[in-house]
């Protein structure tokens, strides 16, 4: 999706780059000072992580990297 959208940007995904912590889902672009996702604390089974709409969080990216 993020391909499509951006074609003149190259983009590198690193996952786990500095440990957010047990519990937590964050999503950052270099560069960008702002987070564009953070759950922190979260507990099993992650009702916050699976209500997150993926096609949201892409399109927060795509509009930062932009």
């Amino acid at each position: 999706m993020m391909e499509q959208a951006t074609p003149d940007v190259k983009a590198v995904v690193e996952i786990n780059k500095e440990q957010p912590g047990k519990g937590n889902f964050v999503v950052r672009v270099s560069g960008v000072e702002a987070t564009i996702v953070e759950l922190l604390g979260m507990n099993r089974p992650f009702y916050a992580l699976n209500a997150l709409d993926m096609e949201d969080v892409c399109d927060m990216v795509i509009e930062a990297i932009s």
